[in-house]
């Protein structure tokens, strides 16, 4: 993983020279996406476009393009058996460091407020932003594609249950205060 993504970064010195970043890196580095994957084997390719917006005054507020395909390994909600679920993202974000710069922002933008213990290092945390994406594009429930490719499920093993009726101890009180 770069240098770029993995600290604190200056969008807006990245806007000004039109910086681009493509780059795979593994899903393991996502930290929070990692605990909902079956493995963290696999990688995701990035893509970033940095730009100026023509508004929001002093050279405007800091765009990001960018772009996110992975192909992560997560457990089917039908059969709890693995399946590999494609991902695919793109998104526009303006970067802020405060409010009054949201008053410029068009869509298709999203304007994206700089938490406030980023805000003393004039910093963006880049891979943060790319999995907060990530973890928005994922379904609530990954299941396959079709029911027909999940594994079959082992009705064999009978769990035993312990059939308590629910009013079972009520005779036994009406008896009680006869």
């Amino acid at each position: 993983m770069s240098r770029l993504l993995g600290q604190s970064t200056d969008a807006a010195r990245l806007a000004a020279v039109g910086t681009v970043v493509e780059e795979n890196i593994g899903v393991g580095e996502f930290s929070r996406l990692a605990g909902l994957l079956e493995s963290t084997e696999g990688h995701a390719s990035i893509r970033l476009a940095f730009s100026f917006s023509a508004a929001g005054g002093k050279g405007g507020v800091p765009l990001l393009d960018g772009e996110v395909t992975a192909e992560l390994p997560v457990l089917c909600q039908r059969c709890l058996s693995p399946v590999t679920l494609p991902v695919m993202t793109e998104f526009h974000l303006a970067l802020l460091d405060d409010e009054s710069q949201n008053a410029g922002v068009q869509p298709p933008y999203e304007p994206v407020l700089r938490e406030d213990e980023d805000a003393g290092s004039r910093g963006w945390r880049l891979l943060e932003l790319i999995e907060d994406e990530l973890l928005l594009s994922m379904p609530m429930s990954p299941m396959h594609e079709l029911a027909i490719q999940c594994a079959e499920i082992d009705d064999s093993v009978a769990v035993e249950e312990d059939k308590q009726a629910p009013f079972a101890g009520l005779k036994d009180l009406l008896d009680h205060q006869k």
